[in-house]
């Protein structure tokens, strides 16, 4: 019992303490970015369905551009890298939100992810206040 109060389990307790609010921000920061890059893919839809699509063609303007080669593999590989990781955000945050007819979305991610991405961001609002207002406008019978 004397032990507990020495000061060296102090410092341990603190330095766990510390150790754990730091995972806590870390953890609170990626949130944080995570929900600034919905909120300006939301902002800009035009332009990032635009960039999407742009993308998604990399392998035809490489072959318009006649890079060669390895520019034209360079090229690809970095749209191909972008898309994968943007279908990813859209994947996570149709996975996080309560949305309306959630399965047919993450399907429609797997079997069609050069179209199912923009089409949620277009209609992401809607999915959301829809579920959220699912029973409100019914009537409860007794």
């Amino acid at each position: 019992m004397f032990r507990r109060y020495h000061l060296g389990y102090f410092v341990i307790e603190l330095l766990k303490t510390t150790k754990q609010r730091q995972k806590e921000s870390q953890k609170r920061s990626l949130l944080k970015n995570y929900f600034s890059l919905i909120q300006f893919i939301l902002r800009y839809k035009i332009f990032v369905s635009v960039i999407f699509y742009l993308l998604w063609g990399a392998s035809f303007f490489a072959n318009v551009l006649n890079l060669g080669e390895t520019g034209s593999e360079v090229m690809i590989w970095t749209s191909n890298i972008i898309l994968f990781i943007f279908w990813l955000i859209i994947l996570m945050d149709m996975i996080r939100n309560e949305i309306r007819d959630k399965t047919f979305w993450i399907l429609s991610m797997i079997f069609l992810p050069f179209f199912a991405p923009i089409v949620y961001i277009f209609r992401r609002k809607n999915l959301i206040h829809l579920e959220e207002n699912k029973f409100k406008s019914g009537r409860r019978f007794k």
